[in-house]
């Protein structure tokens, strides 16, 4: 007996000392989990303040301030109104402003927003903190066009104010294939040689580079975008007509016009067309016509360039000799022009610019000559297919080789203008760019003015990102107002990013054309 009392006296010692351990562990485990709750109150209070602190910071610094604090992928819920920031529902602190959002909050709607991440990333933008915003709007930082006139001060959105500029003249001198060309960009040329005063060869030395139809009698219907009238007749005169305002060029070689040709020529050229004429057959011995006189007289001479066309050469026209040596030719009449003083043609101005080309070497007038009527521009020559097309100074050069390849200028003719700008850029090297990696620029693209018809095809808008010499082309689109370009970024690991943006205008008439442009902010999106 007295064993088995020992042995339940033993039991009951050894379940009071397991008991007297469970408890001592269960007070130092709630010490502990006390302690463990107490420093992540503290590290949530820090956090709180941190992010409080930021906030007032970047505030302080103005536009352009910025900072990060790490959140650690933290909860943290911010309330505009009552100036309060919760971090994960167990520490709240105080904002000392109203005046931050994370781009979507505002007091009124929505003043309460919460976010989740790695790291928190201040912005202050126009005097407001914005809190992890995916996308830092970068202002343009310097603009000049293409006459290095500089734009900055208009550009730098959103003032309200545009930048205006004036496209200018130039050729394309890249292009192809001539016949696809006048295709995609709506166009159409005609010549008109039903008397056959040029040959073959002279036909094809003038429309060289292009598939031209003939329209006769008995093929009346014109087909793509090129025309060569070999009968003039009142079946193919109609055609004619109906196709004229499509035709930006037109060729006339010694034909004799009716009125009503000669009239609705009038129209074309004041609207813009160019005509080349030439030949002692357009209308009769004299006649006011597209804004000059025009003369004819069965005497033979010889034309010579005058010197003030190779001191001031034409844009399009490109004739063989120099200043020392100018090229003539001998013709067995003349035809000449003369400017129309006092006269009003059909009711239309009289020609402006009007500017000698050559000149007969006995009679002193005006063989060779253009000039600017309404929107559109005139060539006379006394005779483009003559027997004499080579130049007597120099007989390896023909002048209907020269007037085609005017031609060909004319029909690259484009109005073109651009801007370079500048835009300071901090990147933020410690995150990521959006998966998409793109930015965009928006601007304003007006053309003014506009008369109708146009063609969109004609209106094009060329954007580059340059990196140190080299162009990447960001965009190629034509647009009317507010349109957002994405581009994929090049540089934006370096202290700027720098941007051409080209306009373009594909015709040929005398309007003046202008683009007036607003650049909007660079937009670079990450994630924090």
């Amino acid at each position: 007996m007295n064993k088995a009392q020992a042995s339940t006296e033993i039991f009951f010692a050894i379940g009071f000392i397991m008991l007297f351990f469970i408890l001592i562990t269960f007070i130092n485990f709630e010490r502990s989990q006390q302690t463990k709750n107490v420093d992540e109150t503290l590290n949530l209070r820090d956090k709180c303040l941190s992010i409080s602190n930021a906030v007032s910071s970047v505030y302080t610094k103005g536009p352009g301030g910025t900072t990060t604090v790490n959140l650690n992928n933290n909860r943290a819920t911010f309330n505009i109104n009552s100036q309060t920031l919760m971090i994960e529902d167990i520490y709240s602190c105080t904002i000392p402003i109203k005046d931050f959002t994370d781009g979507v909050a505002d007091p009124i709607t929505n003043p309460e927003f919460t976010i989740q991440a790695k790291n928190l990333k201040f912005q202050n933008i126009n005097n407001k903190v914005y809190i992890n915003i995916p996308c830092i709007n970068y202002p343009i930082s310097h603009a000049e066009d293409h006459n290095a006139r500089k734009l900055t001060s208009q550009l730098k959105y959103p003032d309200n104010i545009d930048g205006r500029i004036h496209l200018r003249r130039r050729i394309n001198t890249s292009i192809q294939d001539y016949n696809e060309y006048l295709v995609n960009h709506n166009s159409k040329i005609a010549m008109i040689d039903a008397g056959n005063a040029c040959t073959s060869t002279q036909q094809n030395n003038i429309l060289s580079g292009l598939n031209c139809a003939q329209i006769t009698d008995t093929n009346p219907l014109p087909t793509g975008n090129c025309h060569l009238y070999k009968s003039f007749s009142s079946i193919t005169q109609p055609v004619f007509l109906n196709n004229l305002n499509d035709y930006k060029i037109i060729i006339i070689e010694d034909e004799m016009l009716p009125d009503n040709i000669l009239n609705s020529l009038e129209s074309w050229l004041h609207l813009g067309g160019i005509l080349i004429f030439g030949g002692r057959n357009i209308a009769l011995s004299s006649r006011d016509v597209f804004g000059i006189k025009w003369n004819y007289k069965k005497i033979s001479d010889t034309i010579t360039v005058v010197n003030d066309y190779y001191i001031n050469s034409d844009f399009f026209l490109s004739l063989g000799g120099d200043i020392n040596s100018p090229a003539s030719w001998s013709l067995p009449e003349i035809i000449w022009a003369s400017p129309c003083q006092n006269c009003i043609p059909n009711g239309f101005p009289t020609a402006v610019n009007y500017t000698l080309i050559g000149r007969y070497t006995f009679s002193g007038q005006d063989g060779y000559a253009r000039w600017v009527y309404g929107l559109g521009e005139a060539y006379l020559f006394a005779s483009i297919c003559h027997n004499t097309d080579k130049y007597t100074t120099n007989p390896d050069r023909y002048l209907t080789v020269d007037v085609g390849n005017m031609i060909k200028k004319m029909i690259g003719t484009q109005k073109f203008g651009y801007i370079n700008a500048t835009i300071d850029f901090e990147p933020q090297i410690d995150f990521p760019l959006t998966t998409q990696n793109q930015s965009s620029i928006e601007f304003n693209f007006f053309n003014v003015p506009q008369p109708p018809p146009y063609d969109t095809t004609d209106y094009n808008v060329k954007q580059y990102e340059k990196v140190n010499n080299d162009f990447y082309l960001a965009g190629n689109n034509y647009i009317e107002g507010l349109y957002q370009q994405p581009v994929i970024l090049n540089s934006w690991l370096g202290s700027s990013i720098n941007y051409k943006t080209e306009f373009i205008v594909h015709e040929l008439n005398l309007v003046e054309r202008y683009v007036d442009i607003n650049y909007q902010d660079l937009i670079i999106c990450y994630e924090y």
